[in-house]
């Protein structure tokens, strides 16, 4: 014998025993959600509450493995399970109504529920997703627009945990695994009011980690990127709980891994031109040059950079000096001598010393100094105006001021 019977739309409902007690009422917009999901006997089973008023103008029905929400903006919807289970501890309606059925995910591996706050301002859109390995759990917000924008569960996978407060009460985060993919790599979306939502995987998030997250480095201002020349990858970090907020990156490529640079040192690389600079990538973190002296030290892939108190940063390139030539020209001005150098520190200063020889016997030297700034190339190019006649030589020493790197040249006078 049948436990329900139908009364104009209505369905009274009973859950296997005899008496009116256990009978519910299942209707409108609720019940034709619960038949098409089956009715007693499919997806939800048999109701176990009459339909009752929800908060903030909606309704809803209990039943034995889940709820049929129903708003006027929303429609009525299902949600069961462990997605269910996972709603219930965020607070229901308060949550948000479910705008979607229980639904299968694109990748058929994971399910999931899209949620609609409408007792709040914009009335922002939340999510719950489920895989059998990475359980329930709940992304919404800045995170879940940011998660959404890379591709939802296709880009950085599943969250791995609940929108999360970070240990200095001042950002939070999700936590994703890429199911789907070999080694099922895991990433992050990290948020604060300051910096916004923005990602992090690979192995940047792997050294990131193991710097301390963001109480090392700082919380992300970028997503990862590409770097300008396609070769390396890169995040920005800003230490916004630090005095004047210092900002720090992380840059990897396939030769050097993931490196970070900060401080001084990173400022001087970025005045350089980051990796397309005649310094290239970072091929090592940050280190104290000798013991007990304050001098740090970072290697890249063709030169080092130094910074000490005393000298703030210089450059060394490895195994390229510095190069002059001289020519002796003359133009409206007069009788000069020109200095052309090569591989100086990119936008260095360089001092330029000379020595020009006139006359027989007995003969006159002029002694003279200027300075010159390196193009972001290394290049350098200076006039030395003549003054004597007769000339017979000319002496010229130019020095990386930040690497302390010298050539010389000398040219006939003639």
């Amino acid at each position: 014998m049948s436990n329900h019977k139908y009364l104009i739309g209505l369905v009274v409902v009973g859950n296997l025993c005899a008496t009116a007690a256990c009978a519910f009422a299942v209707y409108g917009a609720i019940g034709d959600k619960w038949r098409a999901l089956g009715g007693e006997r499919g997806t939800l089973g048999d109701a176990r509450s009459d339909e009752a008023d929800a908060r903030y103008g909606g309704r809803f029905n209990r039943f034995a493995f889940g709820f049929i929400y129903w708003h006027p903006e929303t429609g009525a919807n299902a949600v069961w399970g462990a997605i269910g289970q996972k709603w219930a501890q965020t607070g229901f309606e308060n949550y948000g109504y479910p705008i979607t059925d229980e639904s299968t995910a694109p990748d058929s591996i994971g399910r999931y529920n899209h949620f609609r706050a409408v007792h709040l301002a914009g009335k922002p859109e939340a999510s719950i997703y489920w895989t059998p390995e990475t359980g329930a759990h709940a992304v919404y917000g800045a995170i879940r627009g940011k998660w959404a924008q890379l591709g939802w569960e296709r880009a950085l996978g599943y969250p791995i945990t609940d929108e999360s407060t970070a240990p200095d009460s001042i950002g939070r985060y999700n936590h994703f695994r890429a199911v789907h993919l070999a080694g099922k790599p895991e990433a992050s979306i990290y948020w604060t009011p300051e910096t916004g939502a923005h990602a992090v995987y690979g192995a940047i998030r792997g050294k990131w980690a193991q710097l301390g997250w963001e109480r090392a480095l700082g919380y992300p201002i970028i997503d990862e990127s590409t770097t300008p020349d396609t070769v390396g990858r890169y995040n920005h970090f800003r230490a916004i709980h630090s005095p004047g907020k210092p900002e720090a990156s992380i840059y990897w490529t396939p030769q050097t891994g993931a490196v970070e640079i900060y401080g001084a040192i990173r400022q001087k690389w970025a005045d350089m031109g980051w990796e397309r600079s005649a310094l290239g990538y970072p091929i090592t973190a940050e280190y104290q040059e000798h013991q007990g002296a304050p001098i740090r030290r970072q290697d890249f892939q063709r030169g080092s950079l130094w910074w000490s108190p005393a000298t703030g940063v210089r450059t060394q390139p490895i195994g390229v000096t510095p190069q002059i030539s001289i020519s002796s020209l003359t133009d409206a001005g007069g009788r000069f001598f020109r200095v052309d150098g090569t591989n100086f520190t990119p936008n260095g200063n360089v001092n330029i010393e000379y020595s020009i020889t006139a006359g027989g016997a007995p003969t006159t030297t002029s002694f003279g100094e200027l300075q010159s700034v390196a193009t972001t190339v290394g290049a350098v190019t200076a006039r030395i105006d003549v003054h004597l006649v007769n000339v017979s030589q000319a002496t010229v020493k130019a020095t990386d001021l930040s690497s302390h790197a010298s050539a010389t040249a000398m040219v006939d006078g003639q």
